[in-house]
């Protein structure tokens, strides 16, 4: 049986082509990959490697996770940073049907929440 409070790791590196992010492939690698694996699990993306990695990047990821996992973070498991934690009375979109209107949601609260943290910061 798989443990389904095990950490899963989002590794952006996978994503790029010869070496680098090249928004195009990375857009139709996020669109072909299967995202029900996420489907109620706690996330954690990893993008840290020798390739800098754009910060639209990463919400981008963020936007198709939110739909699914219970808790999206950034960084490395000892100092991984929450940028997102389901409630506990919702559930993840399960539906194929729903996605696109979950993807655009999830898109619309990364922004709010990355607006935010900006915020903070200044």
């Amino acid at each position: 049986m798989e443990n389904t409070t095990a950490l899963l790791e989002f590794d952006l590196q996978d994503f790029l082509w010869n070496g680098i992010l090249k928004e195009s492939v990375f857009r139709e690698k996020l669109e072909q990959h299967d995202w029900s694996k996420y489907d109620g699990r706690k996330v954690i993306v990893k993008g840290c490697g020798s390739v800098p990695i754009p910060t639209w990047a990463y919400m981008v990821v963020t936007a198709y996770l939110v739909p699914h996992a219970q808790k999206v973070m950034y960084g490395e498991a000892c100092a991984a940073v929450p940028v997102f934690k389901r409630a506990k009375e919702t559930q993840p979109a399960a539906s194929k049907e729903n996605n696109e209107t979950d993807f655009d949601e999830a898109a619309k609260y990364v922004l709010e929440k990355n607006a935010e943290l900006y915020r903070r910061l200044a």
